[in-house]
């Protein structure tokens, strides 16, 4: 019998004329392979937008035996509040034909705006992936911040506490925060899907440079990742006199006013913005570099950071997330500090053997996210979510 299953995705996804679905986020084409290891079709349920043409930064997502079930094109909390009745009604249609067919849901959490998404929804799995909290954390902004990260805190909590079972990409973090019901179904697996092919392992000492490279890899869409935090940060190691480069790789709306800010603090000699990289380019920039810093102010468990550690990098993280899952407490910082941030790259580049050391050992535990070791996790989870569905 053919098996069905619905993906509740946050991402953003953009359908051009000729039926193609295109996205900027890491749910690609390839993405969707994993879902194929039990089931026969995927349906994607998510904002998709209509779109005439999209530009060479965005990444084909559509692929065989996937479909596409929109949510709205709602893009502020207005649009959200606006398109509510007609998303009820479109959800409690979906819910119906769900049920008829004996399809499964997942919901990959955290789903920001669609509050009700998963009270609608009798059987589910959840797929927790990051921490909304942790981005408005340490947001001073107001009282409305305030109540959106507890708000978001709390959907998450009940969200758990309804699936029928849940896979975290942490071991122990995320499932602190966010327990599932005594009983329901647990395990643990990361998001990246690696080939044991992409692996690269330093043999030798990097050849020496009067720069020292730095990279970075995240969005710049958000704030989410830190890139005022990485400015800051390198302003104070400029001022101590340090020669290096930071790369930030990733695009978004904000890459264009970062770079004029860069230039405005006279720091256009210490880092660039690239824009967005394949994944293969975005490897090769990294066997080039020293040094991996990650300064985001939310995270699951960081795909980049792991790509970082499979190359032989020593990396730099803030403690959120998974991060201190991967790296050891030296390496680790608080999130929205630049001065702990510009103070461990300093220790990194003051410590060459230190560096290298870590490079070795980060090389080794990143060994533990090779595809086909996650997948089996994987399988399990939705083996389990079928046999609950058949119930």
């Amino acid at each position: 019998m053919n098996s069905e299953v619905y993906v509740f995705h946050e991402a953003r996804f953009y359908r051009t004329p000729d039926g193609k679905v295109w996205t900027k986020s890491k749910a690609d084409q390839f993405f969707w392979r994993r879902y194929f290891e039990e089931f026969d079709k995927v349906t994607v349920v998510a904002r998709v937008f209509n779109t005439s043409q999209v530009s060479n930064d965005y990444i084909l997502s559509s692929t065989n035996n996937v479909e596409y079930f929109s949510t709205g094109t709602f893009q502020s909390k207005l649009d959200f509040i606006l398109q509510y009745p007609k998303l009820m009604i479109k959800l409690g249609k979906l819910n119906n034909k769900i049920k008829k067919d004996g399809a499964c849901v997942i919901f990959r959490v955290p789903l920001s705006l669609s509050f009700a998404f998963p009270f609608l929804f009798s059987k589910f799995g959840v797929e927790v992936v990051g921490d909304p909290y942790d981005a408005f954390a340490i947001d001073k902004s107001g009282s409305k911040t305030f109540f959106l990260k507890w708000y978001l805190r709390l959907k998450m909590k009940l969200e758990a506490l309804l699936a029928s079972g849940g896979a975290y990409v942490t071991d122990y973090s995320l499932q602190k925060r966010y327990p599932l019901r005594k009983g329901a179904f647990h395990t643990s697996y990361s998001s990246i899907d690696f080939s044991k092919s992409n692996y690269w392992q330093e043999t030798l000492k990097k050849q020496e440079s009067d720069v020292f490279n730095i990279i970075c890899v995240g969005s710049l869409e958000h704030l989410y990742k830190g890139p005022d935090i990485c400015l800051q940060a390198i302003t104070v190691l400029k001022n101590k006199g340090y020669i290096f480069h930071v790369q930030w790789i990733g695009d978004g709306r904000l890459r264009e006013s970062f770079q004029k800010e860069a230039c405005n603090m006279g720091l256009e000699d210490y880092i660039s913005y690239p824009g967005f990289k394949e994944l293969d380019d975005i490897l090769k920039s990294l066997r080039k570099s020293h040094l991996f810093v990650l300064p985001s102010r939310q995270e699951g468990l960081p795909r980049a950071m792991i790509e970082a550690m499979t190359q032989s990098l020593c990396c730099i993280g803030t403690d959120v997330g998974g991060v201190k899952e991967l790296i050891d407490p030296e390496f680790i910082c608080d999130a929205g500090s630049s001065e702990q941030l510009a103070n461990k790259i300093e220790y990194v580049l003051n410590n060459d053997a230190v560096r290298l050391l870590q490079s070795k050992k980060n090389y080794i535990n990143s060994q533990r996210f090779e595809s086909k070791r996650i997948q089996s996790k994987r399988n399990e989870f939705y083996s389990f979510l079928k046999k609950t569905n058949e119930q």
